[in-house]
Order: structure tokens, then sequence, then C-alpha cells
């Protein structure tokens, strides 16, 4: 194409091929660390990294692009590109060199931690690297941008002659919109609800090779624009006073072994995460008096039904870290987003794991949305199946897969699940979300007959698990992701954050009904404490079962947290730094409030550490 386009295409090109080039060259200078790399782990590390390859090599195109359109003469627009590419060439330069020296040092991909401590204290920032090293860095970061500016500087020229060549206006019109489109395209990474992050380069549960696949400028750009520091929020007390206050909500050391309710040693557990489920479905009909949710309703006779439980927070990625990893909400940011820190957290998986369990996770939405893909693959799933598991036909939602699509898939490789016995599965559900379109219609309201639609694929699942020979060694555990959809009600009620969760299947002792207040995060201590697996990872998380435990449900909300317990509930801005809503004993308000407070602020200061 001989005129402006090349420029662009040129361009693109470059900066897509000079990002894949820096990862055999990351490769080999970190030779000791992927000693045991395979040419499949070079082509997958290439594959998955080329989407954020893609999408920088789009960001870096769009200074050029309109450039290329504004009315200059051309010595001006040579003049603006020149400037622009110098500066380009030394950012991915110095990116690039600093974070080829840093990662054997830090262990993760270049993000703002080193700049932010070198602008603390450039001596410690720098203690790590050798004069050997800051003398042969500076050199590589030289040649580096050297060469291309040097090649940039050939790209213009080459293209410069053919910016005022006639074209119609019609087609420069069109040209120069898909232009804009495509890289809008390539910056967003599709055009699914998912955005661009750097859980799409997560791929293998060896998180080295993860790490080989991120682009650095695309890890530092991520990063500065997540960036808070943590540790300076809710800073209502110094880390001793805090300490000595949250002690009203500290986590008891168990002095009673809990009530036994799991008569098999190692059960092969199912896990299934319902979408915006709440309590209130529970026996609930609609205006035509049909039960919502009637299998559920059904099972409750039969489950361990825990009656007062409350989720963490309102999102998915928050509700999937407190189920599986028993770490608490953060009302102002999601630890999901931040995969080196999520690669350090204990889960019920990790410890099902290293007690010869085998890992199979079921999901029929994009996996890569708020990171959950980087989440769950360095936390040891062996297995993880999403909307790219499925055809075209059956990804019918604007969430992927439906949910029979996802049950059925997951009977079908049941056999497998359990050749590998004793296994550990999670089945998270989607379709009852908004917009609530499902494929069938049994009830009237839209927003009800989605969750009775769940419903009916929860029984069909269920029931072919009954069937099974290996049914009396199966547990299922049913608890939602998040606060429900169904009814509304103000961010900080109680009720609206009220789920339930039950424990059904032949491995369940008898049913019964569990009183004891708790939140979703109470999942891994009970659960793992049932399995006499150590449970001491989960610092925040509580035994459901025992008796001698400090029990109450802790939720949060953007600025907001709240406190439920059988005698007081207590909701706090946390912005604001007042009460919302108290309801229990007033002579104990301050002491509970103050605890709160300290809960929140040492949760942040563990946060900033991870």
């Amino acid at each position: 194409m001989k005129n402006k386009y090349s420029l662009l295409i040129l361009n693109f090109l470059f900066f897509f091929i000079n990002f894949i080039l820096q990862k055999p060259i990351f490769l080999l200078v970190h030779r000791n660390l992927y000693s045991q790399l395979t040419i499949t782990d070079f082509l997958q590390i290439i594959w998955h990294g080329s989407a954020l390859d893609l999408s920088m090599a789009a960001y870096l195109s769009v200074i050029p692009l309109f450039i290329t359109l504004i009315p200059l003469r051309l010595n001006y627009k040579s003049n603006l590109l020149t400037a622009y590419y110098s500066f380009v060439s030394l950012l991915i330069a110095l990116v690039w060199i600093v974070d080829l020296q840093l990662y054997s040092h830090w262990g993760f991909r270049l993000d703002t931690t080193p700049l932010f401590y070198f602008f603390t204290s450039p001596k410690n920032a720098l203690a790590s690297i050798t004069l050997i090293e800051g003398v042969a860095g500076v050199f590589v970061f030289i040649t580096y941008a050297g060469i291309l500016i040097y090649l940039l500087r050939k790209i213009i020229r080459y293209s410069l002659t053919r910016l005022n060549q006639p074209i119609s206006l019609v087609k420069n019109f069109l040209l120069s919109i898909s232009f804009i489109v495509l890289l809008f395209i390539l910056i967003r990474g599709g055009v699914t609800v998912s955005t661009m992050n750097l859980s799409r380069v997560y791929f293998s549960n060896n998180t080295r090779l993860n790490h080989a696949a991120i682009n650095p400028m695309f890890s530092l750009m991520d990063s500065y624009a997540r960036e808070q520091n943590f540790s300076k929020q809710y800073n209502y007390y110094t880390i001793a006073e805090a300490a000595q206050k949250v002690k009203p909500l500290a986590k008891n050391n168990l002095t009673d072994k809990p009530k036994q309710v799991i008569k098999e040693a190692h059960p092969n557990i199912v896990l299934i995460i319902l979408e915006s489920f709440s309590s209130h479905l529970i026996h609930l009909k609609d205006q035509e008096n049909k039960e919502v949710t009637p299998y559920l309703n059904s099972l409750i006779k039969e489950s361990i039904f825990f009656e007062n439980l409350y989720a963490n927070s309102f999102r998915t990625d928050r509700g999937l870290i407190s189920i599986l990893s028993g770490y608490p909400a953060q009302p102002t940011t999601s630890i999901m987003k931040y995969p080196k820190k999520t690669q350090n957290l204990a889960s019920i998986q990790k410890s099902l794991k290293e007690n010869s369990y085998s890992l199979f996770y079921y999901y029929g939405g994009d996996v890569n949305f708020t990171n959950m893909n980087a989440y769950l693959v360095s936390s040891g799933f062996d297995q993880l199946v999403s909307d790219k598991n499925f055809p075209v036909s059956e990804k019918l939602s604007k969430w992927g897969a439906h949910d029979d699509k996802v049950f059925d898939k997951a009977k079908m490789e049941y056999q497998k699940q359990v050749s590998k016995s004793p296994f550990f599965t999670v089945i998270q559900t989607s379709s009852s979300h908004e917009p609530f379109e499902v494929p069938t219609k049994r009830l009237q309201n839209n927003i009800l007959n989605a969750f009775n639609y769940t419903d009916a694929c929860l029984q069909s699942y269920i029931e072919h698990l009954k069937q099974q020979e290996e049914w009396n060694n199966t547990l299922i555990v049913l608890i939602p992701d998040h606060l429900g959809a169904y009814p509304s009600f103000e961010n900080s009620n109680k009720e609206r954050y009220h789920i339930p969760m039950l424990w059904y299947g032949g491995a369940i002792t008898e049913p019964m009904i569990i009183s004891s207040y708790g939140s979703q995060i109470d999942l891994c201590t009970t659960l793992l404490n049932q399995l006499a697996i150590d449970s001491s990872p989960f610092p925040y998380s509580k035994d459901l079962l025992s008796s001698t435990e400090n029990h109450y449900a802790i939720f949060t909300y953007p600025n907001l947290m709240g406190y439920v317990t059988d005698s007081m509930t207590i909701t706090y801005d946390l912005e604001k730094n007042d009460i919302i809503t108290f309801d229990g004993y007033k002579q104990k308000s301050k002491v509970y409030i103050d605890a709160m407070k300290a809960y929140i602020q040492l949760l942040y200061n563990d946060f900033d550490k991870k």
C-alpha cells in the first residue's frame, strides 16, 4: 500500500516483532531459571505472550496514526515522528533492560514497585545490581535504544515520501476508521466483556513460564494504572494499636474438636459456585405461585445447611478469592487484579493438591476476566475449562456458554475425574447474571426465570452424580459467589449479603442446620478441618462447626464494611469514618467499631505485603 498507511503497518509490525524477539533473549539471560524449558514451552510462551505484545504494539501505534492524519507539512510530520520514536525507543530499551536485570532478583516482571523503591531510596533499589551488571546494563541500553532509533528512522524515511500520494477521500476515510477500530480492538484485547490484562498470558502451572510470556512494558503500564499505596489506606491506628483493637474479631485457637459431619476421610469434592444466588430465593415464589428454586429448596432437607452465611463482597473476582483462599474482600480494590499477589495466597486447591487431590475447574465464560486465569492456573488446577473449550454454537450467552452446557461438560468428563480420585472439581455458573437471558422460559420475571434455569441445571447434574458408584464418597458444596441479584437491597443492608451454603452428598453423616454466623472466607478452615488437613495457612478463616470459635460475618462494599453476629449488626462508612447502621449493645459499639477499623487496616497492610 504505497501511501501513508505503509508507515502505520510497518510501525505496528516493527513494535510487535521487537516484543516477540525480547522473549528468547529473556529466556537466554535467565537460562538457569529455565533449564527444563522444552520447544513446546517456548512456543507456548510466544503464542500466549503475543496477546500482550499485540496490545502494546497497538498502544505505541496510536500517536503515529494521528500524526499521519493531521494536515501538516512533511518536514513537521517527520520531526514529530522522529521525536516520538526516539522517546519510545529509549523507553522500550530502558524498561526491557531494567526488567531483564531485576527479574532474577525480584521474581516477577517489571511493575511500579522498583520505581517506587528507586525514588524513595535509589541506593537500596540498586543494591541488588553489581557494578558489572550496571555497566553492562548501560551499554546494552544504549546499544538497544540506538538500534531501535536507527531502524525507526529508516521506516520514517521510507514512508514519508508516500504520505501525500493521492488517495480518494472515501478510501482515505474508510482506511483511517479501519485502522482506528483495529487498534482499539487490539488494545482492548477483543470485543468481549474481558479487557486486556496480564491474565491473558497465563497458561501453565509453572509460574516461571507465565512470567516469560509477559510483555514488560504492558506489565509496567498495567501496574501504574492500578497502583495504590495500600499500606497507607485506612491508617486509623499504629500497627501495635490495631493489633490490640482487632482482638474482638481475632480467630480463636481451637480448644475443641469440631463436630465431624463428613464420614469419609478423602471424599471426592464438587464445589459449585452459584452466580448471584441469595438466601432470599429459597422458598420464594413468583407472581404465579411457582417456586423459583424448587430443587435447591428440596436439598435443604437432605443437606448440612449453613443458614447464617454472608457473602464477603459484590463481585465474582472478590468472591472467588474469599471462597477458595479464605482471604477477605477489599472494599477499594481486588487482589485478583494482581497476579504476583494472588500467586502467594493459600487456597483450598493448593492444600488439597498437597494431599494428593486432582483439581478441575469448569466455567462457561472468559477465564481471563479480572485475571481469574492467572489465579486459577498458579494455584494448581490440573484442568481449566472455559469458553474457549465450547463450540461457537454453544456460546450463546453474553458471558459465554450457558450453565446447562457447562454442567454437561462436567458430566461428560466425570469418569476422567474419577480416574484421578480423590478429586476436587469446581463448577462456576454464570447464567443467573445480568442480562438474565437464558434458553428456557418457565417464570414470567426474567431475573427469577434465570435463577430457576440454573436451579434446573443444578438438578440435572446432581441427579446424574447420584447414579454413580462414587456417590457415597462424594461431597457437594453449594455456595454463591457474591451478594444476590434479587431482591434489591441497599448496599449497607446486611440482607443484601445473606447467602445460602449447603453441603450435600453421600459423604455427609446426616442432614442438619448450622446456625453459626460466618462468611465465605470460613469455608476453607471449616472444610479442611473436616478432612484433617492443616488450616493454619488461613488466618482469616474460622471453623463454622467449632463450638468455641468466635463466629461472625464480615462483608465489604466500596468504602463500606459490615459486621454481623446473632446479637449485633454494624455497617460502617470507611471513607466518611462514620456509622451507617448499628443494631446491638450500645455500650459495645465503640469496641466493635474500633475492631472493624483495625481489621480493615491490618488487611490492607497484609495486602500490601503480598
